[in-house]
């Protein structure tokens, strides 16, 4: 009698449960265009930071979680836990260690990335200058030869090549590079390189947010010529029209891949 009547019991909370989560979202829904005022552009306080103690601090915390793109956002919102306090100083910064080689080791997206494009989503709300935000931050990241950041008391002391890799994934990236430094993925300077890079990152990401909330923010990149060319007809429009993409490189087919 005991477990039936605990069984009714449980059976009547998920029951309350649901109703109640059924009305408030009813209750949500009927209230969108009825006055209700817009969302906030910006949700978070944000105050500039400096790009080189970003950088010195991302380089730290990449190594400490062994996560590039903890490395990238921790820098960020552990400064601003400084400055502003609540509710950064309760992030779960832990969280975004599932980035690093790609995500989780699949060599996707480059972790840097994602540690950047997560900082500038939690930061911004607005959407059109969120990805454009975004977009000048892969577009650097692709176009330029890095790393470039030198840490005063680096890890492992290396002389490392800065190499210009055409992709924002993580496997072409690293693969294009280990390539020009003639090292293995395992080497040591390959994970000082990507130690740097997340310095590197960390310091676009703010100078890009500082710009952004400044009203400074200038557009420096563009996806170039032969990205232009191939969505033509690959995107939205074209004879094709099978593909959804900013770039032409670093997925499919090399940078000098030439069409049929």
């Amino acid at each position: 009698m005991k477990i039936l009547n605990r069984r009714h019991l449980l059976q009547s909370l998920i029951m309350s449960s649901g109703a109640y989560a059924l009305g408030a979202l009813a209750a949500d829904k009927n209230s969108v265009g009825k006055g209700n005022p817009p969302p906030p552009s910006r949700s978070w306080p944000y105050v500039a930071l400096d790009l080189e103690r970003t950088a010195e601090l991302a380089y730290q915390f990449h190594d400490r979680m062994s996560s590039c793109m903890y490395g990238v956002f921790a820098s960020i919102i552990t400064q601003l836990a400084e400055k502003v306090g609540e509710p950064y100083r309760s992030f779960p910064c832990e969280m975004m260690v599932y980035g690093e080689g790609g995500v989780a080791g699949w060599g996707t997206l480059c972790g840097t990335l994602n540690g950047g494009a997560a900082a500038i989503s939690l930061l911004v709300r607005q959407e059109a200058e969120r990805k454009a935000l975004i977009d000048e931050l892969f577009l650097w990241y692709q176009n330029t030869k890095l790393p470039a950041y030198t840490p005063k008391n680096p890890f492992f002391p290396a002389d490392l090549p800065a190499v210009k890799t055409d992709s924002i994934l993580c496997h072409p990236s690293v693969s294009t590079w280990i390539k020009e430094a003639k090292v293995t993925f395992y080497s040591k300077e390959r994970k000082e390189r990507c130690t740097r890079l997340s310095a590197d990152t960390a310091a676009k990401t703010v100078e890009l947010l500082n710009a952004s909330f400044a009203g400074t923010v200038a557009k420096q990149s563009n996806l170039g010529a032969k990205t232009s060319d191939c969505l033509s007809c690959h995107g939205k429009g074209g004879v094709q029209a099978d593909v959804m993409a900013k770039s032409c490189t670093g997925c499919h087919f090399p940078a000098n891949h030439q069409h049929p």
